[in-house]
């Protein structure tokens, strides 16, 4: 989850990032005489070249008065949209750009005699005019290696406060014979870091079992404790919804928004209680800011057809009806910058109420969903196509033995820059 500080790593390009010289430009005072500078050394990278190193052999070269062309990937960000690891961020790739190298991956070539290095030339030399043979100038690259899926591993978290599993899936019976299963799995990034999941769902249903809850969060990702935000929100947003909503016949609508508010407005407390708590027994000052989360909130009465709907933050709530076509429900918030959100605690009093959606349905709905921006932000990418897609998939997980474990190892696709913790829990009919 993205807060408007920022959460994902930002795409930007370093600072040393070498510019390509042009070849035409008079050589620099001190040099070999024209007619021998004037050969352009190609550097030619199997896999692309990183900055850093570019940046090395091309202070190298200057220094001799030779001029170095660069063929490959000079932008970080078009060097990170190349690499073969699906869910890799620029920064992260930067960062592994120090791994220890394997084998040299750099062709170097003068004129149209071309000299391929292995193991045995580990560093990057020149061999200048007058030292070696006159038509080649020979460069020695150091390894470079382009990182691989195998060197991204799980790691366990070494804070044992506030500990949560990495996997959580469950199958529930809601109300009058409808079925809920969900699943939540701690995303790449967090598990290559050594962090907690995030995401946090839970359901439930309504005193006299006419209404079947079911709240998805998504802790901000900056924030060391929205693990515990997301977890207080979903359980306390479904508590009080099912001690709130009204029952019967002829439902009004001033009632379910008023349960919906209340139930959006005790959570918030909840948060505020939540850090003060903390902020006692670790000494520290702690706010409700640190519980960063979002909340998506939905009850579904199938006596009265009614349907409710609270969102505060991203993530994605949708609806498929008897003829497989889908509506999207709900409306997710956008912050103020590209791939930020607005969390719960932002959000209080009278602004409760332009965040929540009731429903008439015409006719009972085959399956009504709710994910994280870790699954909506892969979805939406064609949303068309991918809705139904999914809609499908979770038809077919619902006949499963454990419809939930089916979802779970769904949920470990592979997608490039995705790496976020997922969440994806459904209301079906059951059989």
């Amino acid at each position: 989850m993205q807060d408007q500080n920022t959460d994902r790593p930002e795409e930007t390009t370093p600072s040393n990032q070498p510019t390509q010289p042009d070849p035409t430009s008079p050589p620099p005072p001190g040099t070999l005489p024209t007619d021998q500078t004037q050969r352009i050394l190609h550097v030619q990278a199997a896999q692309p070249i990183p900055p850093h190193k570019a940046t090395e052999l091309r202070e190298s070269f200057l220094d001799l008065g030779e001029k170095i062309v660069t063929k490959g990937n000079a932008d970080a960000e078009e060097l990170w949209r190349t690499t073969s690891d699906d869910w890799m961020n620029p920064t992260e790739f930067r960062a592994k750009l120090d791994s220890p190298p394997a084998t040299p991956m750099l062709t170097a070539s003068t004129g149209d005699q071309a000299i391929t290095h292995g193991d045995q030339t580990p560093d990057a030399q020149a061999v200048p005019e007058g030292e070696g043979d006159a038509s080649t100038a020979i460069v020695e690259a150091k390894p470079l290696i382009k990182p691989t899926p195998r060197q991204w591993e799980e790691h366990e978290p070494i804070d044992r406060s506030y500990e949560v599993d990495h996997k959580d899936i469950r199958d529930l019976d809601g109300t009058r014979g409808w079925r809920i299963t969900g699943a939540s799995r701690r995303g790449k990034m967090h598990a290559h870091e050594a962090k907690y999941r995030e995401d946090a769902w839970w359901a439930g249903v309504s005193r006299n079992k006419e209404w079947t809850i079911v709240a998805v969060a998504d802790g901000g990702g900056s924030y060391d404790l929205s693990r515990v935000g997301a977890d207080i929100a979903v359980k306390t947003s479904v508590e009080v919804l099912a001690m709130e909503l009204p029952e019967g016949k002829e439902i009004r609508d001033s009632h379910i928004r008023g349960a919906m508010d209340t139930a959006l407005s005790q959570t918030y407390q909840a948060l505020e209680q939540k850090a003060l708590e903390i902020a006692n027994n670790i000494q520290r000052p702690i706010t409700s800011r640190d519980l960063s989360t979002t909340l998506q909130l939905f009850a579904f009465c199938p006596d009265e057809r009614k349907l409710t709907v609270a969102q505060v933050g991203d993530g994605l709530i949708a609806l498929q009806k008897a003829d497989a076509s889908y509506v999207r429900l709900g409306a997710a918030d956008v912050g103020e910058v590209a791939g930020a959100t607005v969390f719960l605690n932002n959000v209080r009093g009278m602004q409760w109420n332009n965040r929540i959606w009731i429903y008439k349905l015409s006719e009972l709905p085959c399956m009504i969903i709710s994910m994280t921006d870790g699954v909506s932000d892969d979805v939406l990418d064609s949303e068309e196509q991918n809705i139904r897609i999914l809609f499908n998939a979770l038809n077919t997980f619902a006949c499963e033995k454990i419809p939930a474990e089916a979802i779970y190892n769904w949920l470990g696709y592979d997608k490039r820059a995705s790496f976020d913790d997922r969440t994806l829990v459904a209301l079906y009919q059951g059989s």
